[in-house]
């Protein structure tokens, strides 16, 4: 558990360091997790230790929103007097973010539908040949 623990630190430390280089206004914590989850593709498992320290903050991630709710309640002046602004600003980006999903989904499944029957027709064309049947 110790060093699922370790794996989640050094990637939060890591991308605080690329974060801070970078000079993109992206956090570092963001930039962490990408990094653990490369290393995760590239091993192809998740340590153990790594899937009990993840479960165990899985538990209590509404906690981490408190922050976050806590600072809306300070700026309630601020947000009462641009809520229509801030309405549009959501409705707008949810559906950009709608849009462009149903995008790249529609793209993803016609990548492999075209593998998918480029793999039917090499296989008809073996079980042909295997039963003696020309193509």
């Amino acid at each position: 558990m110790l060093l699922g623990f370790i794996i989640l630190l050094l990637g939060a430390f890591l991308g605080n360091i690329i974060s801070s280089y970078s000079g993109l206004p992206v956090p570092g914590t963001v930039f962490g997790i990408l990094l653990v989850l490369v290393c995760l593709a590239i091993i192809k498992k998740v340590p153990h230790s790594l899937k009990l320290v993840s479960d165990g903050l899985l538990k209590y991630l509404a906690l981490f929103y408190v922050p976050a709710g806590v600072g809306l309640v300070a700026y309630l002046d601020l947000l009462a007097a641009d809520w229509s602004k801030i309405l549009v600003a959501l409705l707008v980006s949810s559906v950009i973010t709608i849009i462009v999903v149903a995008m790249i989904m529609d793209k993803i499944t016609s990548i492999i539908n075209i593998k998918s029957s480029k793999n039917e027709c090499s296989d008809s064309a073996a079980d042909s040949y295997n039963n003696g049947k020309s193509v």
